[in-house]
């Protein structure tokens, strides 16, 4: 059956005026994913993506470049993408909101080796941010493992000891990590990213579902605790399907089974 709701035009609002607006969402198996999505649906998608408004976004499970571009050249012409062959967390950002300092793939050491898949290793960036003095931003996109709470665990302890590193060298810079957690507030992975004391889980201001088929609650942001004043409104938020028009069905077929999570940041009032 055809789903006839109508879509609305443009139903998010636009970030504040001076603010920095970074998007997180797991887009389901992009590229890959059975059946595969038509051309109209990675059409619709790319114009999802581009009416909200976000300055950068973190996505999980990009998994064809070619569709990684389709998506980027949607954005428009001042938009980039970082990504790493069979890599699937991926950082698109608008050249003329970030200036791009550094990118990489975390991929951690000998002695101390990514404990997750390889193709989910997070991906980070350290930019400056336009028309601000000076002011730099780390972007951590992740997606912990999703079935042996071991091993998300472990993820996370190595990537609280990743971030405490990162923010020693980068001198305490404004920081948000996002992406999908595969856990709950609750689980043990978010007591051992709190017990590190630099990152701060951001409740979210408009419910808590953001996993659609199972009602799970997985997709997150941290911001660096120094930082946390700087956070309009204090909290994240999720872009619910029913601002667009769109049924449980479109959401599914066309979108993805996670909802995007997005946080809007007042770079200039961060200390």
């Amino acid at each position: 059956m055809k789903d006839t709701a109508a879509p609305l035009e443009n139903p998010i609002a636009p970030a504040p005026p001076g603010t920095l607006r970074v998007v997180g969402w797991n887009v389901q198996h992009l590229g890959s994913r059975r059946p595969p999505r038509t051309r109209d649906q990675l059409d619709a998608l790319a114009a999802r993506m581009a009416s909200f408004g976000a300055s950068a976004l973190l996505l999980q499970e990009v998994e064809s470049e070619p569709i990684l571009s389709r998506m980027t050249t949607a954005l428009g012409t001042s938009w980039t993408a970082y990504c790493e062959r069979r890599r699937t967390n991926i950082l698109l950002y608008d050249t003329t909101r970030l200036g791009l300092i550094e990118v990489e793939v975390m991929e951690g050491t000998r002695d101390c080796p990514y404990p997750g898949s390889v193709s989910r290793k997070p991906v980070t960036g350290l930019f400056t941010i336009s028309g601000t003095e000076g002011r730099r931003i780390r972007l951590t996109g992740v997606h912990l493992h999703w079935a042996k709470p071991r091993v998300r665990a472990a993820e996370a302890a190595w990537l609280a000891e990743r971030t405490a590193e990162r923010a020693e060298r980068d001198g305490g810079c404004i920081s948000l990590v996002m992406g999908d957690f595969n856990a709950e507030p609750e689980d043990e992975v978010h007591r051992i990213l709190r017990e590190q004391g630099l990152l701060t889980l951001l409740p979210k201001r408009n419910g808590a579902v953001t996993q659609i088929p199972f009602g799970f609650h997985f997709d997150h942001a941290y911001a660096g605790t120094s930082i946390l004043g700087a956070v309009e409104g204090g909290n994240s938020v999720i872009i619910r399907p029913e601002l667009y028009g769109d049924s449980r069905r479109t959401t599914l077929m066309t979108y993805s089974d996670h909802l995007p999570v997005y946080v809007d940041l007042r770079a200039e009032d961060a200390p």
